[in-house]
């Protein structure tokens, strides 16, 4: 089973990458900035159709922000 607890930080790595704020990676997920930024604390985690949505906002794969270091 896969340890969850980094993702947040992960995406928040990817969205950097990206040079998208909080506010645009909202935007074009459907979600407010306020959820984005929970996600990315830790505070809770994504449904599967916001994390996919993710991923395709920050063209990455679901491996590159679940793989364990």
């Amino acid at each position: 089973m896969k340890d969850c607890t980094n993702i947040g930080p992960r995406i928040r790595a990817a969205r950097g990458r990206q040079r998208l704020t909080q506010e645009k990676l909202g935007q074009i997920v459907g979600v407010g900035t306020t959820h984005i930024s929970h996600i990315e604390t830790g505070s809770t985690m994504p449904s599967m159709e916001t994390f996919v949505k993710i991923l395709n906002a920050l063209d990455c794969s679901a491996d590159e922000l679940l793989e364990q270091k």
